[in-house]
C-alpha cells in the first residue's frame, strides 16, 4: 500500500498538467496497471491541486461477486495508513510554525 501511495504521488509531482485529457488518461492506465500488477482488488485515487479536485476514479470491483465497480462514492476501511496523514499534516503545521511539539525527554 505505501509503494502504491508513493508510486501515484510521484507521478503527480513529476508531471505537470500540460494536456489535461492525455495526463489523465495516462494516469488511468497507470493506475489500473499498478492496481492489476499488485493484485489490489479495489481502489479508489483522487488527487487535489490547489484545492481543487483535479482527478477522481475507482479502479477494480468493490463486491466481484456482484460486479459492482469501484467508484468516486465507494467506501474503503483506511486501517492504520491515516496515522501516516496525521503525522505528514502535524509537521507541516510546525514547519509553518502554526504548532509547537512539546520537548520530551526520556529518563
Amino acid at each position: 500500500m505505501y509503494k502504491l501511495i508513493l508510486i501515484v504521488l510521484l507521478l503527480i509531482s513529476s508531471s505537470v498538467l500540460a494536456n489535461k485529457a492525455s495526463v489523465h488518461d495516462e494516469l488511468t492506465l497507470t493506475l489500473e496497471n499498478i492496481r492489476v500488477k499488485n493484485d489490489i482488488p479495489s481502489m479508489s485515487v483522487a488527487v487535489i491541486t490547489s484545492g481543487e479536485v483535479t482527478y477522481i476514479k475507482g479502479f477494480g470491483f468493490i463486491d466481484e461477486e456482484q460486479k459492482k465497480p469501484t467508484d468516486s462514492e465507494s467506501l474503503f476501511r483506511t486501517a492504520s495508513i491515516s496515522k501516516l496523514f496525521t503525522a505528514q499534516a502535524t509537521m507541516q503545521l510546525v514547519e509553518n510554525n502554526k504548532i509547537d511539539l512539546p520537548n520530551y525527554h526520556s529518563c
